[in-house]
């Protein structure tokens, strides 16, 4: 985790277009942390969420809107709010 949010301001820093990539990583971190931690559950997968939400706008700006990225990344935001 301590290194992915390296990575993310290292590429926020440098608007650089790969920040997404750390994003979604992060995201999926939270993931597995919320199925391993039921009682906190809600707030990790919140964090997810909002991780994805911020990778998404990161490729918005950058990929034209029929990317696979935005695709991927639309679908994963869809299944975890329950959509």
């Amino acid at each position: 985790e301590k290194h992915l949010l390296m990575a993310i301001n290292i590429f926020q820093e440098n608007k650089h277009s790969g920040v997404f990539i750390s994003l979604e990583k992060m995201s999926e971190l939270y993931v597995k942390k919320s199925t391993q931690d039921p009682l906190n559950r809600k707030k990790l997968k919140n964090k997810a969420i909002d991780y994805l939400k911020q990778a998404l706008g990161g490729v918005k700006a950058h990929f034209s809107s029929n990317s696979p990225h935005i695709l991927r990344i639309q679908s994963k935001l869809r299944t975890l709010q329950g959509k």
